[in-house]
């Protein structure tokens, strides 16, 4: 009763406090750490705590890393504390929302476990612990009016026990990012179902491309995800839980690489939008023929041979040496999709290590087993992207952010 009582007077004082329950939508600022992530900054439970999630098209399971973790990972802000929250609930095992029900007969608390592949998390990378309710709070500031925050009330959400996750090579600050906010839309429990009322079903960003951002830039679900800026392009979204649209080709400079459209088309392959993977992946026959193309462009134009596998960045396949003095421009990569095409950034699809004296494409091979093309994030930076789910579309166009 005591702690009823706790519960309802913290609610209330929330409730009555410059926060506001959010019926509209939501705003948050989105930023990019040293390691290549990009994340929403948003707060949990009562008194708030901030938990900077990576933003991950790719799953649908949010969680962060909390207070009692027996696996942890190195997170600069104090992790998430249940046990100190008076607005925290365990979920019930049986709720609709629970990832991971217990085997009937067994009345265990509500657990989660969620594995991951590809290279942001790196396969064999995974996260489990208990699963359950709390407020989150996000926070804005739009140029020229007064500072936003906004309070959803009942988030279902992870709180990480057992992480096996590594975050890449940090700043001097340390890691921001205490775990992950799931926006693809396959489990009930995902963000953009579980809060429909809210979201709506669709959000929209834009990824920026350096750590410190000059621009503002903010994710929005809801209402408030819009593109009003010209030349939009729409694609269809294949469904399947994830962001699967139709790739159909490649061009260079405006010149179709010639690739085998089947090869981009199932059964051979599908391709996914997924913002919680850095780089961007195409099937191996398939990019075989585009680092051609590459090639011979880097020869023709400059007369430049790619570096051999000794010298180049070792995370990369196609690299070359930056010529100081010398003036050069990156190829043009267009994206053709069904109805629709993206210019890709050429800053970041080609990437600059000063250090190593190099640059080098950021688009990699994928095993063909694999069957699958992932446009990365690094691919979608400098874009306003659109997702509708509701609608299964996905809009996009240039945008400085």
């Amino acid at each position: 009763m005591k702690k009823t009582v706790e519960v309802s007077k913290s609610r209330a004082a929330a409730m009555s406090s410059s926060l506001r329950q959010s019926t509209t939508g939501i705003t948050a600022p989105v930023k990019r750490s040293f390691s290549g992530f990009f994340y929403v900054e948003l707060w949990v439970g009562t008194p708030p705590v901030k938990a900077n999630l990576a933003i991950d098209t790719g799953s649908d399971l949010t969680w962060v890393q909390c207070a009692d973790c027996t696996k942890c990972f190195p997170v600069a802000l104090p992790n998430f504390d249940g046990k100190k929250s008076a607005t925290y609930r365990a979920i019930s095992p049986r709720h609709p929302l629970c990832p991971d029900p217990p085997p009937l007969g067994r009345n265990d608390t509500c657990s989660y476990e969620v594995s991951y592949s590809g290279e942001h998390i790196e396969e064999g990378q995974s996260s489990s612990g208990r699963f359950g309710w709390d407020v989150f709070t996000f926070k804005s500031e739009i140029r020229g009016q007064q500072k936003q925050q906004q309070l959803v009330t009942n988030v279902a959400f992870g709180c990480g026990i057992v992480n096996h996750i590594d975050t890449g090579p940090q700043g001097p600050e340390g890691n921001p990012i205490a775990g992950l906010l799931g926006l693809a839309y396959e489990a009930p429990s995902n963000f953009l179902k579980q809060l429909r009322n809210i979201t709506l079903e669709r959000f929209s960003y834009c990824l920026p491309m350096d750590v410190e951002s000059a621009n503002e830039t903010l994710i929005h679900f809801g209402k408030a995800a819009q593109i009003s800026r010209p030349n939009v392009q729409t694609t269809p979204i294949l469904g399947q839980g994830g962001y699967y649209v139709q790739l159909k080709g490649i061009r260079l400079n405006g010149r179709l690489v010639p690739i085998d459209p089947k090869l981009f088309m199932k059964p051979v392959s599908e391709t996914v939008i997924d913002s919680g993977t850095q780089r961007s992946f195409i099937t191996a026959k398939a990019y075989v023929i585009l680092k051609r193309a590459v090639i011979s462009h880097f020869q023709d134009a400059y007369g430049w041979n790619p570096l051999n596998n000794t010298r180049k960045h070792a995370d990369f396949d196609l690299c070359y040496e930056i010529h100081r003095g010398g003036r050069y421009k990156f190829p043009k990569l267009t994206l053709h999709f069904e109805n629709a095409y993206m210019d890709l950034d050429r800053q970041s699809t080609f990437r600059e290590y000063i250090q190593e004296n190099q640059f080098c494409m950021t688009i990699l091979p994928l095993d063909d087993h694999l069957q699958l093309n992932v446009l990365g994030a690094y691919q979608q930076v400098n874009h306003r992207f659109l997702f509708d789910v509701a609608d299964l579309k996905l809009s996009f166009t240039a945008e400085s952010c």
